[in-house]
C-alpha cells in the first residue's frame, strides 16, 4: 500500500470515509489485513494516531507518548497519555515517505476542518440513541444527516466508515422512534403482566432444578451399582470361583450398560438454568413501571434514561427490496436486558401481524 497516495488525496479535499471506501472497493489491505476505516485514517490527533498524524511517515520517530501507572482500586497497570509537550523526537530520515510540503498541506487542512463550524454538530442525545443495531452486518446506526425535508436519517456506521456492509440501507429516525415507542406502549400497557412472567418463569426454573436433580441422582444410584456389579463378576472371573464361558459375556453386558450411564451422566453434568438473583428482578420491575409512567407522559425527553435499564438492542433488519428510491420499512427487533440474561421472551407477545422475536420486529 502507497501510504502517500492517502496524504495526497487528502490534501486535495477527499474525505478519510471517501478514501475508507475507495481502498476498499478496490481491495487494498488495511495496515492490520482488515477492512479500512475513517478512524484508521484521520486518528485523533491529541494521541498522535491514524496514518495522518503518525510522524514516522515525515521521518521522525516519537516516542513517551504514554506512561504505565497502578490503578489504586485493582491494582493493575493501565496506560496514560503524556501531554504532547513530553514527546519526544528523533530524527530519521531513512524513514520518511512523505514530503515536508505534503506533510504541511495535510496538518493545515486538519486545522483548518477542526476550525470550521461542524454542519453535523452532535445534536441532544435522542431517546434510543446508540441502542440501533444493523440487522444486516451487525453494526451500529448513526445519524446520516437531513434531507431536503429537514428529516434526520440512520444508517449504518460500517456503511458509513468502510463502505463495507451488505445491505446498507437508510430510515428516517423519527419513524424508527415512533415504531419503537409504540411497540412499548402496547406491550407495556400491564406492567403487572409482567411480573406474572417473571414468576412463571423462577417457578418452572426451579421444577427445572429440582428435575434435573433427581434425575441426576437416579442416574447416579443406578451407575453405582452397575459399577459394583462389574467389580464383583471380575473379582470372581480373576479368582476362578465362577464359569468364564457364562461370566464373561455378563460381564461385557454389564460394562456396556455401565458406559451408557456414564455418558448419560456426563450430558447432565451442566444444566442451563439460569436463575434470577430477587434483586435484580425488583431492578428491572422498577425499570419497567418508570418506563410505563414516562412514556404515558406528554413529554417523553427522561424515557431516554430509563430506557437503557429495559432494552438491550434495537435491530433494524432490511426488509424487501428497494424500489424507485423508496426503502421499504425495516423490520425491527427489540431485545430486552432482561432477555439478554435469560434467553427468553420478556415482553408481551405481540399482536397478530406485529411485532416479532423478543419484544418484536414490525
Amino acid at each position: 500500500m502507497n501510504f502517500v497516495e492517502i496524504f495526497e488525496r487528502y490534501a486535495a479535499g477527499e474525505t478519510p470515509r471517501a478514501i475508507a471506501a475507495d481502498l476498499n472497493r478496490r481491495g487494498v489491505k488495511a495496515p492490520r489485513g482488515k477492512l479500512w476505516a475513517a478512524s484508521c485514517i484521520h486518528g485523533e490527533r491529541a494521541r498522535g494516531s491514524g496514518i495522518l498524524n503518525n510522524e514516522l511517515y515525515a521521518g521522525r520517530i516519537v516516542w513517551n507518548k504514554s506512561r504505565m501507572v497502578v490503578n489504586p482500586n485493582t491494582g493493575k497497570r493501565v496506560s496514560r497519555r503524556n501531554p504532547p509537550a513530553e514527546w519526544v523526537r528523533a530524527v530519521a530520515e531513512q524513514l520518511r515517505i512523505v514530503p515536508d510540503a505534503l506533510w504541511e498541506a495535510v496538518a493545515a487542512r486538519k486545522v483548518k476542518t477542526q476550525q470550521e463550524p461542524s454542519q453535523r454538530a452532535r445534536s441532544a442525545k435522542r431517546i434510543f440513541s446508540g441502542l440501533m443495531r444493523c440487522g444486516a452486518c451487525g453494526s451500529g446506526m448513526s445519524t446520516k444527516g437531513a434531507d431536503k425535508t429537514g428529516r434526520t436519517r440512520l444508517q449504518c456506521s460500517r456503511h458509513k466508515e468502510s463502505g463495507d456492509c451488505s445491505d446498507p440501507r437508510s430510515y428516517y429516525i423519527d419513524e424508527i422512534e415512533e415504531r419503537v415507542l409504540s411497540l412499548l406502549r402496547r406491550e407495556l400497557q400491564e406492567p403487572d403482566a409482567i411480573r406474572d412472567f417473571l414468576e412463571a418463569y423462577e417457578a418452572e426454573m426451579k421444577r427445572l432444578r429440582l428435575s434435573s436433580t433427581s434425575q441426576r441422582a437416579s442416574v447416579e444410584a443406578e451407575l453405582k451399582k452397575m459399577s459394583s456389579r462389574a467389580d464383583r463378576l471380575n473379582n470372581l472371573l480373576m479368582d476362578g470361583l465362577c464359569d468364564p464361558v457364562r461370566t464373561r459375556p455378563e460381564l461385557q453386558s454389564v460394562l456396556v450398560q455401565e458406559n451408557e450411564l456414564k455418558q448419560r451422566l456426563a450430558a447432565m453434568a451442566a444444566p442451563s438454568v439460569v436463575v434470577l438473583h430477587p434483586s435484580a428482578r425488583e431492578r428491572y420491575l422498577s425499570a419497567v413501571a418508570r418506563l410505563h409512567e414516562t412514556l404515558g407522559c406528554d413529554g417523553e425527553t427522561d424515557a431516554a434514561k430509563v430506557v437503557r435499564e429495559v432494552i438491550e438492542t434495537i435491530v433494524l433488519h432490511p426488509a424487501g427490496a428497494s424500489r424507485n428510491r423508496h426503502t421499504p420499512p425495516p423490520k425491527i427487533e427489540v431485545i430486552g436486558r432482561l432477555e439478554a440474561l435469560i434467553g427468553q421472551r420478556f415482553l408481551m407477545p405481540p399482536a397478530v401481524g406485529g411485532m416479532n422475536g423478543s419484544g418484536g420486529g414490525t
